[in-house]
């Protein structure tokens, strides 16, 4: 039997077994591979081929997850593209807001940035500067609204501890303005964070000051002086602050530190000058003092206590070296001085000074200026030279009084003043 016999007989014989098969009741075959399926199930237990179907099942799950990745895809960049839009929308109208603060129109950067917040809605820099704006426009209010809700959300934020802390300075809610720039001297900057504290601390002295809380003033004061940086304008500023709260010593020790850092400032050198002069230290309040009017003689402030410190040396009679009559020349001329003030003073009251029997302060002094006045000559004073100490204690008595009174004195007054509060003259 030949090749080709033999293969059609082998067809025709395996499909009578296949016709036979489907025609008895053995169990279906898989079609994929060829292990029997049970009769109740389309779907093979062993390679999960489905009857009918072309595809595995594993194939079809496949199919369906690139197609929900593609969608995600493409959905997530029309999102993406749509919140781009918005943000440019956003920060085109926050640059416009911007523009109108820096010209002057908070009216219109209200409008702005309330557009910007549309497409932006929690934008935090667009609110702050909403409530700035309002602030601007003298909605304290509506500003202080922004303001506090900004700072729950972060009350370390610096700016906004620093408008709190100002409004609450304007309702003089001292504690509260107190506690709001200690945020904002503590809290967080975005840029230049040294120099924002910085500033916040010098305003919150400022603010002290203003509210006569000198000694809480010279506290922060002193906080700031140990950790500022070698800025010759801060310690500048600083020093004028301690000056401002009486702390000359303080003043004098900041003026210093600007000198040492520039030897050639003539603010410093008058500033140290004056601190040293109220110290009581004239010695050294005249080297700062000749020095800041050599580097500056338009500093009129130098000259003036500079002339003062002149009528000291002149004035005094308890300077170191003097004869005895140039001693009883100032006694007498101190003496005459007192009697001046003595009468001007009572005249800005109102007061007669020529009185049978005398009642006030100033009257009971001129009874006994006059009655001191006939030794007041240079025969008198050199046969009773005690005369002299009492003279001048009642003169110094008599600018204290007139002190009180009628305010501080100037010029021959004023160094008369200083001489009896220091009886050594001329020793610092």
């Amino acid at each position: 039997m030949s090749s080709d016999e033999e293969r059609e007989h082998d067809y025709e014989r395996n499909r009578k077994i296949v016709k036979e098969a489907a025609n008895s009741n053995l169990p279906r075959l898989c079609p994929r591979c060829g292990r029997p399926q049970p009769p109740e199930s389309r779907e093979c237990p062993y390679c999960g081929a489905v009857a009918g179907r072309q595809y595995r099942r594993s194939t079809i799950v496949i199919l369906w997850l690139v197609c929900c990745v593609a969608l995600f895809v493409v959905a997530s960049t029309v999102t993406h593209a749509y919140d781009n839009k918005l943000q440019v929308l956003a920060d085109r109208w926050y640059q416009r807001g911007l523009q109108a603060l820096d010209t002057g129109q908070p009216d219109a950067a209200i409008s702005d940035f309330r557009n910007a917040l549309t497409y932006s809605h929690q934008n935090p820099q667009y609110r702050l500067q909403l409530a700035e704006a309002l602030l601007a426009a003298g909605r304290t209010q509506e500003a202080l609204d922004y303001f506090q809700s900004l700072w729950q959300e972060n009350p370390s934020q610096g700016r906004v501890n620093l408008a709190l802390a100002r409004l609450a300075a304007r309702r003089r809610d001292i504690p509260q303005a107190i506690r709001y720039y200690h945020g904002a001297i503590y809290g967080e900057w975005d840029r230049d964070p040294i120099q924002h504290r910085n500033r916040a601390q010098l305003e919150l002295v400022k603010v002290l000051l203003q509210n006569g809380a000198t000694a809480e003033a010279q506290s922060e004061l002193l906080a700031l002086s140990q950790e500022a940086p070698n800025d010759p304008a801060l310690h500048m500023e600083i020093a004028r602050l301690f000056a401002q709260a009486g702390d000359f010593e303080d003043a004098l020790q900041e003026n210093r530190k600007v000198l040492s850092l520039e030897p050639r400032d003539a603010a410093a050198m008058s500033g140290a000058g004056i601190a040293a002069f109220e110290l009581g230290n004239y010695r050294t309040a005249e080297e700062y003092l000749h020095k800041a009017v050599e580097r500056d003689p338009s500093n009129k402030t130098a000259a003036e206590y500079l002339e003062t410190l002149r009528l000291m040396t002149t004035w005094n009679p308890y300077e170191r070296g003097l004869s005895s009559s140039e001693r009883r020349r100032r006694v007498i001329q101190a003496f005459n001085q007192a009697g001046t003030r003595l009468e001007s003073c009572a005249a800005m009251r109102g007061e007669n000074l020529d009185v049978e029997q005398s009642t006030t302060e100033l009257q009971k002094l001129y009874d006994q200026w006059s009655d001191l006045s006939p030794g007041m000559n240079e025969r008198i004073l050199r046969m009773q030279p005690d005369l002299a100490d009492s003279a001048m204690d009642l003169g110094f008595r008599i600018e204290e009084r007139a002190k009180a009174l009628c305010g501080a004195p100037t010029g021959p007054d004023e160094a008369l003043l200083l001489i009896g509060e220091d009886r050594q003259g001329g020793g610092h």
